[in-house]
């Protein structure tokens, strides 16, 4: 039986590790971590998808990127309240720990398909160019303010993420200790200052952006354009932590104005709008999924019928990662000689991914967030 529970206190509603009693997960979470995957995932297979059914057409671009940011804010900024209100730990050890425990879950996987994707371009396998500007994405750099993509292109929304966990509590401690703001304000500010400046940046560079390709490639996947899609996820869960009446009242009208806006917004995203495309789609749409919060998080227990939805959210990081280096091997073989044969290699295509997404993370992500917790249980 489905179980939905919002409690004042974050910490026992929310679960983030993998696969640990303590913390146990929330499924309306997985079910959002789901959908965002297979919607990537969709996207890049919708050229094939539509040469197979014509008559096919989405009405509109939702964007599985921005949902995973949103659920990254919301997820990553409760571990930071709960750093910030350990006040009996010195904040420079909070801090080194919460770092530490990121980025050992981020960086193993990005920088493995970072070699994989090399060696995709290296021996031919695959589109993309090699040179010297290659170790811009060893230290994630490579679109961290400007345009740069030589290969490897689904690595920007990682290096979004990534300079989120690395700025954002930066901005945090700047108020905390030099200005001896509560921990509720310097979220509240900084959050605000994390929103503007990516806002404004959008704004001042859609002059110059002519089409949809280059709003994409100078605007959507510049990480320093993008960082506010994290932050409004990051103001649902100060909502919940500090509201948690007014969070739990409001869940159902939040989940259809979420879910209306999110179609609303993504409604008008494209080369007719192209000003709005560049600067406020992005914020109307993270905010229009923010308000999915409220009901999902509440959704704890998974039913019956959830295993495949869960599993699924388990292997989304290594699937995000996989796809797109398997289609590049793979479509050079890819011969739609009849309609049914297309499928039947399309359906393989995925199955090939969700496979090996699936052994990426049961033999490397999860022995390494395992690890994870043994070498931060002793910190």
């Amino acid at each position: 039986m489905t179980k939905w529970c919002v409690t004042s206190n974050y910490k026992f509603c929310m679960g983030h590790k993998v696969e640990t009693a303590a913390q146990p997960r929330i499924f309306g979470l997985d079910v959002m971590r789901a959908a965002a995957i297979v919607l990537v995932v969709f996207w890049h297979s919708y050229d094939a998808i539509t040469y197979l059914a014509p008559g096919f057409v989405m009405p509109f671009f939702l964007d599985g990127v921005d949902l995973f940011f949103v659920l990254s804010g919301y997820l990553i900024g409760g571990i930071l309240l709960k750093v910030l209100a350990k006040t009996e730990v010195p904040i420079r050890q909070r801090l080194i720990k919460f770092w530490r425990r990121r980025f050992f879950r981020t960086l193993p996987n990005y920088y493995l398909f970072l070699l994989v994707n090399i060696a995709i371009v290296w021996l031919g396998l695959g589109k993309g160019l090699l040179n010297h500007n290659v170790t811009a994405y060893f230290a994630l750099l490579h679109n961290l303010w400007k345009p740069f993509s030589l290969f490897y292109w689904e690595s920007w929304s990682l290096v979004t993420e990534v300079w989120f966990y690395l700025l954002f509590p930066l901005g945090l401690i700047g108020c905390l200790s030099l200005l001896g703001w509560t921990i509720r304000k310097s979220f509240v500010v900084t959050s605000i200052v994390f929103i503007l400046v990516p806002t404004s940046l959008r704004i001042l560079a859609s002059p110059a952006i002519d089409s949809m390709q280059e709003m994409v490639v100078g605007v959507r996947e510049v990480a320093m354009m993008r960082i506010d899609s994290v932050v409004f996820g990051v103001l649902a869960v100060l909502l919940a932590t500090y509201y948690p009446q007014r969070w739990k009242s409001f869940r159902w009208p939040l989940l259809v104005l979420g879910m209306a806006g999110t179609c609303v917004v993504a409604s008008f995203y494209g080369e007719a709008h192209l000003v709005y495309s560049t600067t406020w789609y992005y914020s109307l749409s993270a905010l229009s999924m923010a308000c999915l919060l409220p009901l999902m998080s509440a959704w704890t227990r998974e039913p019956r019928w959830g295993r495949v939805i869960t599993w699924l959210s388990h292997i989304s990081y290594a699937l995000f990662l996989v796809h797109l280096p398997v289609r590049y091997v793979l479509e050079r073989w890819y011969d739609p000689f009849t309609p049914l044969a297309g499928w039947l290699q399309l359906i393989g295509y995925w199955l090939v991914c969700t496979g090996l997404a699936w052994l990426v993370y049961r033999y490397y992500e999860l022995p390494l967030m395992n690890l994870r917790e043994r070498k931060t249980a002793k910190a």
